[in-house]
């Protein structure tokens, strides 16, 4: 099946992460530890959320794993993944699609980059898109599963089920959403502008 989804075994090794403190500027001033960065909200960090479309420019929901230390159980981006201390949003983007999906993206398109703070945590999150015709294999270490659907379904789901979706990616979708998502759009291909003009 051209776009197919298959779980494959994995094993994860417990380490201390780091992630660099930014101001709201996004300028590095710090670093911190993971479990510092998510219980106190002063603490700003970077992290990247991935959409991932199909050939018929539905997006790939995934559902996180019960084991998440965030959010375990909910619905959220294609894939995510925090910025390690010293490293950029791009490598994090590629590195990240590659670990939870298990494929390696062409190119990786930035569409914005958005502060979002709540009670728990600061996060800069800068979102990426791209279009994948093949098979994504999803790694069981960080999600149950995931599904591809259409952006307006998405939408509907968020404003009938808005608790059992991230808050991150509600924030970062709704944006899209508003931002750049055009339906009924022109009929551009995955070589358009950007994933909905």
């Amino acid at each position: 099946m051209d776009e197919a989804i298959t779980l494959k075994s994995n094993f994860s090794t417990l380490v201390m992460e780091y992630f660099d403190i930014v101001d709201e500027r996004d300028r590095v001033i710090s670093k911190m530890t993971r479990k510092n960065c998510h219980s106190n909200p002063h603490f700003i960090h970077r992290t990247v959320h991935v959409f991932v479309f199909n050939s018929k420019k539905q997006l790939f929901i995934q559902k996180r794993g019960e084991n998440k230390d965030m959010y375990p159980g909910f619905f959220g981006s294609s894939a995510t993944g925090h910025v390690e201390a010293g490293d950029n949003y791009s490598n994090t983007a590629f590195r990240e699609t590659k670990e939870e999906l298990g494929f390696e993206p062409e190119m990786l398109t930035p569409m914005f980059k958005i502060l979002i703070r709540n009670e728990e945590q600061s996060e800069f999150i800068t979102v990426f898109f791209c279009f994948h015709k093949g098979q994504i294999t999803a790694n069981p270490a960080e999600m149950v599963g995931g599904e591809f659907m259409d952006v307006e379904e998405v939408k509907n789901q968020i404003d009938e089920k808005k608790d059992e979706f991230t808050p991150f990616f509600k924030e970062t979708f709704l944006k899209y959403y508003h931002d750049f998502w055009v339906p009924n759009g022109n009929g551009e291909d995955e070589e358009g502008s950007n994933s909905g003009r």
